[in-house]
């Protein structure tokens, strides 16, 4: 367990655990900070939990287990359960079973038909790694871009799959500590900036030449990408 912590006064754990590592990097911004954690990350999965929710162990053994035996999957999570009532969260993903050879398929109906953040799901370590160097490289600094690039990236490596399993809960997003946070944004994090903005200019250029670097043609890459992107739900 690595607990990243970026904040200004160290996270303080009151017992001494042989399995956690805190790493303290006081004010780096956040996709730097992930990177260079996951650079040291030595398993080949890996869940990148945030400090508001909880995904419980023995799903994590499960996902874990499901990637290691179905390589053509990039990521996998299951149901979670949420306040107030504590109901699961089911969705498409769960009755349908989609699977798709095709990348851009699999691009399309996860971001167009079916939208559902992945951001934590149990991950391919080497794609995750990948999404944020990505990020970094061509400086795609808004954060709320961050959960829809993570999916169009890692659904052109591989499936996403959502098992008929209790993942984890999922409390009152607007916790003390998530109230602090939404007040306090880098700068360079641009929170302000919405979704719809990525379809302004040059924007989209960045995931139009992904595109283009693995074959597809030019012209037809910048239309999948902006229709992509206009069609999130």
């Amino acid at each position: 367990i690595i607990v990243a912590d970026s904040s200004i006064e160290v996270f303080s754990i009151k017992k001494d655990y042989s399995h956690v590592n805190v790493v303290h990097t006081p004010g780096k911004l956040y996709y730097n900070k992930m990177y260079d954690i996951l650079k040291e990350v030595k398993t080949p999965f890996v869940l990148e939990l945030p400090d508001d929710d909880i995904v419980f162990e023995d799903s994590i053994h499960t996902c874990v287990d499901f990637l290691h035996n179905n390589t053509d999957y990039s990521f996998v999570d299951g149901v979670w359960r949420k306040e107030p009532n504590w109901e699961r969260q089911t969705s498409y993903f769960l009755e349908s079973d989609f699977y798709s050879k095709d990348p851009l398929e699999r691009i399309r109906v996860c971001l167009n038909e079916y939208w559902k953040a992945p951001n934590h799901s149990i991950v391919r370590t080497d794609v995750l790694k990948r999404n944020y160097e990505f990020v970094i490289e061509n400086e795609l600094w808004p954060v709320r871009w961050w959960d829809k690039i993570w999916m169009f990236l890692s659904c052109f490596d591989g499936n996403y799959k959502m098992l008929n399993i209790d993942y984890g809960a999922r409390g009152n997003s607007i916790t003390p500590l998530m109230q602090m946070l939404e007040n306090n944004y880098p700068n360079e994090l641009r929170k302000h900036v919405t979704w719809k903005r990525m379809l302004i200019g040059e924007n989209p250029r960045p995931l139009i030449n992904f595109c283009i670097d693995r074959g597809y043609d030019p012209n037809f890459s910048e239309k999948f990408v902006r229709d992509i992107i206009k069609n999130v739900r």
